[in-house]
């Protein structure tokens, strides 16, 4: 049953962003633009205001509110790049059908990281796998989907210059491994800002290498040291 509705859950969200992935046009995040949109009150682009429609679950949100959310939760007092999003203990107790315990765990995250991937992602299938007849689990997959399509909208991942954009590093696995289902045989350096990823190519990914921009973890990390000094 359980690998039954891991494949539900995952050719759901893959179907979900499968335009994105075929799409050759990608847009470079103006960083200098979202923190402008996100950051004043007068706008609908303003972060409280998206984040309120994001946590109703609002069906309305465009791919490009998805982005200043996704990109824009940098400007967030709440934002960490060491920020813990528990996805290990999650595993844990979906591993051993605790259900209920990963739905609490998810929601302790989605309270400090409204847009952590992994969070969504749990929330959704333990939700399914309590209960495959209730259909609620997709407000879950629908945020999740909306915020890796954000990502995946960024580049091409091919290039330094046109690197996935990501805010957390544990973001990059979750593009790589559930996305692109990338075998877990990789290697890693530091191209800054970048992470280059030698990899084996997969069916949704046929290149060789593939790149993130880890420039917003390192800002906020620099921050982080700075201010403990």
């Amino acid at each position: 049953m359980r690998c039954r509705l891991h494949f539900i859950i995952i050719y759901l969200l893959f179907l979900a962003g499968k335009q994105v992935s075929a799409q050759k046009n990608f847009r470079i995040v103006n960083r200098e633009m979202v923190e402008q949109l996100v950051n004043d009150a007068s706008l609908a682009t303003f972060y409280p205001s998206l984040l309120d429609r994001f946590n109703a679950f609002d069906t309305t949100l465009t791919p490009a509110e998805y982005r200043l959310l996704y990109f824009g939760f940098v400007f967030q007092p709440t934002y960490s790049a060491n920020a813990s999003h528990q996805k290990r203990a999650m595993k844990k107790a979906f591993r051993t059908e605790k259900y209920t315990d990963v739905m609490r765990i998810a929601d302790k995250v989605l309270q400090a990281i409204p847009v952590s991937l992994a969070a969504n992602y749990y929330r959704a299938y333990a939700m399914l796998s309590a209960n495959e007849l209730d259909p609620s689990y997709m407000k879950y997959t629908k945020r999740y989907s909306g915020l890796r399509d954000a990502i995946l909208s960024s580049g091409d991942g091919q290039r330094c210059n046109s690197a996935f954009k990501t805010i957390f590093v544990e973001d990059e696995y979750e593009i790589m491994y559930n996305y692109f289902e990338i075998d877990h045989n990789i290697s890693q350096s530091l191209q800054y800002p970048c992470d280059r990823f030698s990899v084996p190519p997969s069916g949704t990914y046929q290149k060789t290498e593939i790149y993130f921009d880890t420039s917003e973890s390192m800002i906020s990390m620099q921050k982080e040291l700075n201010s403990s000094r």
